[in-house]
């Protein structure tokens, strides 16, 4: 889908890029904050991803608070599909009780 207003993208993709590499914010897909925020067009490189599609929500295209960091890989898995829902944080470590034998 073609940008509708390319160059202001383009800079609001930058400053959202510059305030969140400082942080090593993680990806919103999957949670690891391995992004590569130096490369381009590798599978673990920085990826800007909206929350709402830009191709069901053309509004929100340029909207600061639809914007989420994200692997190149997991933008591209995720395509244009409602986001999963997470399990969220776990309160403590499961550890199967062993049978007595």
């Amino acid at each position: 889908m073609a940008r509708t207003n390319g160059q202001l993208y383009k800079r609001l993709r930058r400053e959202f890029k510059d305030e969140h590499q400082p942080l090593n914010t993680p990806c919103w897909i999957c949670g690891q904050p391995t992004i590569e925020w130096d490369t381009h067009g590798q599978d673990n490189s920085f990826e800007l991803d909206h929350y709402h599609s830009v191709s069901e929500h053309p509004e929100l295209e340029t909207d600061p608070s639809n914007f989420r960091v994200s692997h190149r890989t997991c933008n591209n898995q995720r395509s244009n599909k409602a986001p999963r829902l997470g399990l969220g944080t776990l309160s403590q470590t499961y550890y199967p009780q062993q049978p007595n034998t």
